[in-house]
């Protein structure tokens, strides 16, 4: 989160709602990935000590692909908000100020671009799979149009985490975080 409070203007004010509002469904989106995540230990575990005494968990295999991509599609909308995806940090070292700048906007505004044709297919495949109520094939049918549901929807947040940053750079770029560099990783592992 950036340092602006809202100061006294109403678009300030509208800023800094619409940045905590954005904070809060990320949040909610990486905490039910976490679930996920924890739902995917417990279905190993429990399938490992099945298969100790020959009672594995019938179509673990099936829940687990489908609460991992669940996982990664809900927890990319942290990933953009705190802009800590990849970047070559050697390139970017070498940047002026005005060049570090026209990078951070050409990324902003093509991870945008890039997250809404995800979005938008995404959407698409979640419907079809809803509509047609996909199951995976095996001994239990696991609903696989829920974890294509929940998938769309972690990329719905992440685009619109996206266009936010994209506005908010131009208007008000205060209250965008700095992106997430290996030397402040660094710094904070040694602290």
């Amino acid at each position: 989160m950036g340092t602006a409070n809202g100061g006294g203007h109403p678009s300030a004010k509208f800023a800094v709602l619409w940045d905590r509002l954005s904070e809060e469904i990320v949040r909610i989106a990486l905490i039910c990935s976490c679930i996920c995540l924890a739902s995917l230990i417990a279905i190993g575990t429990i399938d490992t000590l099945g298969r100790l005494v020959s009672r594995p968990l019938l179509s673990s295999t099936e829940m687990s692909e489908a609460l991992l991509a669940t996982a990664f599609f809900l927890a990319l909308p942290t990933v953009q908000r705190n802009r800590a995806h990849v970047v070559v940090d050697i390139l970017k070292q070498k940047f002026g100020a005005k060049l570090r700048y026209i990078s951070e906007v050409s990324a902003l505004l093509l991870g945008a671009v890039i997250f809404w044709f995800l979005m938008s297919q995404g959407l698409i495949g979640a419907h079809s799979s809803a509509k047609a109520g996909e199951v995976a094939a095996g001994l239990i049918p696991i609903p696989v149009w829920i974890a294509k549901c929940a998938s769309a929807l972690g990329l719905v947040i992440t685009f619109l985490e996206a266009l936010r940053q994209c506005v908010f750079i131009f208007v008000w770029p205060e209250l965008l975080p700095e992106p997430v560099s290996l030397e402040q990783t660094d710094a904070e592992e040694e602290q």
